[in-house]
């Protein structure tokens, strides 16, 4: 008895020794990073210059709020910019935290994004689950650079990451997608992917990032862009949305649009309801269901009567195919990029089809007949409606 509780003893004073990680850093002792810019060096070609914001643990405090800085580097890889900035610094960078990268539009055009999102999972461990973006300015590190000395502690790198969670499934959604779901699309090869784009506002005292739109991408490569006005009008065709506003423009009788209304999106949801190839030719359906509430309507009307409101019904959903098919037109035509999954369905529900049309896929899609079936219900009018 007495060497059991011996053995038991000796056991438990071992544990207490064994407890812990053998890699175990403090905080003081890393330089943490929660934004990474990516930029062609002005230097050299085929050069990456390379923009960390990282927060100072030591300067932030519980008045001040967080307080962030930069460091710069450059390397022929992500990789290599880390391990050169990290010869800068007293404490090592640590991209556990990271939320953000931000890739210039040139490296997006001429080199694509691929060997930018390689690197992030090879060599570092990282988060995967990485807000991408597109800086539409002429620097990707101009979105995390732009502080007024002394006066702005501004995380940009936090701010930029809380505007996309805000906007995740509203009707201005920058469609945000994690460093994992790029890195899956891109490895499939079948998908168009679409990531936010920001550029920078000078509307106040100093420019701020902003979302501008969305970056539209075959394969790996950026081909243009969506741009702010035209988003929604993509996101009615391909996304779940709750929430957000719409004002669409209700056709007069003499061809111009007399009336505006403004509706507030209770819900809306689309999907493919019908896909056909036959003698070369693809003829595809989108059914988008849409429920409102009527926020404005210009001119003004006190009370509405049902037939108005069927009427308002009607024309809404009008003028929303009218304005989703140029969108689809531009991607069609202008962008060559199939960002609305049409070819995934195909590849997921009749792989059959798939294998018979994919070598021929971008002559397809760009010809492709695709229309609407439009339910557009309006729940709530605001007003007193006179039946």
């Amino acid at each position: 008895m007495t060497r059991k509780i011996t053995i038991l003893l000796l056991v438990i004073l071992l544990a207490g020794n064994l407890v812990g990680c053998y890699d175990y850093k403090s905080l003081d002792s890393l330089s943490v990073v929660v934004g990474i810019a990516v930029d062609k060096s002005d230097e050299e070609p085929n050069i990456f210059h390379v923009s960390f914001e990282i927060i100072g643990t030591q300067k932030s405090s519980e008045e001040e709020g967080k307080v962030s800085y930069i460091i710069e580097s450059d390397g022929v890889s992500i990789f290599d910019a880390i391990t050169n900035a990290n010869k800068k610094l007293l404490n090592e960078l640590y991209l556990g935290n990271t939320d953000l990268l931000i890739i210039n539009e040139e490296i997006a055009k001429e080199i694509g994004i691929d060997i930018i999102l390689e690197n992030f999972f090879r060599g570092f461990p990282v988060l995967d689950t990485i807000n991408v973006i597109i800086s539409r300015a002429q620097t990707a590190r101009s979105m995390i650079l732009n502080k007024s000395e002394g006066k702005d502690n501004t995380v940009f790198s936090y701010k930029i990451v809380k505007t996309l969670e805000n906007q995740k499934i509203t009707t201005d959604t920058a469609h945000p997608l994690k460093i994992y779901e790029i890195y899956d699309s891109l490895k499939k090869g079948i998908d168009c992917i679409t990531l936010p784009a920001c550029n920078l506002n000078y509307d106040g005292e100093e420019p701020e990032p902003e979302i501008d739109g969305f970056a539209v991408f075959k394969g790996d490569k950026l081909r243009g862009y969506i741009e702010e006005d035209e988003k929604k009008y993509f996101s009615f065709a391909k996304e779940k949305l709750k929430g957000g506003n719409i004002v669409l423009a209700l056709e007069g009788k003499d061809g111009h649009g007399d009336e505006y209304v403004t509706h507030g999106v209770i819900k809306s949801n689309s999907r493919i309801i019908n896909i056909d190839y036959a003698n070369n030719n693809l003829d595809i359906v989108i059914g988008i269901k849409v429920q409102t509430k009527l926020n404005g309507l210009f001119p003004q009307t006190r009370a509405l009567n049902m037939d108005k409101v069927l009427e308002i019904e009607e024309k809404s959903a009008q003028e929303l195919e009218k304005n989703i098919k140029n969108v689809i037109k531009q991607a069609q035509v202008d962008l060559g990029a199939d960002i609305f999954g049409f070819a995934l369905h195909i590849y997921r529900y009749d792989n059959r089809l798939w294998n018979e049309i994919k070598d021929n896929w971008d002559e397809l899609f760009k010809n492709a007949n695709i229309n609407m079936n439009i339910k557009f219900d309006v729940l709530d009018t605001g007003l007193i409606i006179n039946y």
